[in-house]
């Protein structure tokens, strides 16, 4: 996997890593008969009260999650930690490809290798091949582990936070920047949240344990 590719998996994860922030709604579907009525009433969720007031209109307020963690103060600190063992994980990766290259040329050019073992070092190569993608499989994972850990610390406290903003701003609703193409930038308070944050907490421990 090259250091690219590694980068493009970290940055991905870091844009998704407040979605716990929000709540996800799905339906799971089954094939096959449909379940009886009592076995769907055993699987049905607790439902809330129906509210028998009336229903508030929306009031909506903006913030780029993205951003917050790209720019904060912790989410800075978090990029410094990941960027060195990104670096090392893609120097050690490389190391070993260049070594398989550099072998399989000088098998290509070694006419004297005939038969069976010739065979015998193209499976060796192609092993080493299968290793080497196996454990770079592992690094991304182990990555997106670490980042993961840390960037929850984040969520956390941005539970505490963004409430109290949105309730200054008369609002009950906060939408995510990524998901609109465009809004007024006064109902914008990416900026606030990235301020309480800075005074909040500006580095993270980064499991660098995960990385081993």
């Amino acid at each position: 996997m090259s250091r690219k590719n590694l980068l493009i998996a970290v940055a991905a994860l870091a844009a998704l890593a407040l979605g716990g922030l929000g709540y996800v709604l799905f339906q799971r579907f089954h094939a096959g008969q449909p379940a009886t009525p009592a076995a769907q009433q055993a699987a049905a969720p607790a439902l809330a009260p129906i509210a028998t007031g009336q229903v508030p209109a929306p009031v909506f307020l903006v913030m780029d999650k993205a951003a917050v963690v790209r720019y904060s103060k912790a989410g800075l600190d978090i990029s410094r930690q990941m960027q060195p063992a990104v670096k090392q994980i893609e120097a050690g990766l490389a190391a070993r490809r260049d070594a398989l290259d550099r072998d399989a040329s000088q098998l290509a050019a070694d006419t004297s290798v005939t038969g069976a073992e010739r065979d015998k070092r193209i499976a060796a190569l192609t092993a080493r091949q299968a290793a080497i993608n196996a454990d770079a499989q592992k690094r991304q994972a182990q990555l997106q582990a670490a980042l993961a850990a840390a960037n929850g610390q984040l969520s956390k406290a941005m539970e505490t936070i963004i409430p109290a903003i949105v309730k200054q701003h008369g609002a009950n609703l906060v939408l995510d920047a990524a998901v609109l193409p465009q809004a007024n930038p006064d109902l914008d308070i990416t900026g606030e949240v990235i301020k309480q944050l800075d005074a909040t907490m500006s580095t993270v421990k980064l499991p660098m344990d995960m990385l081993k």
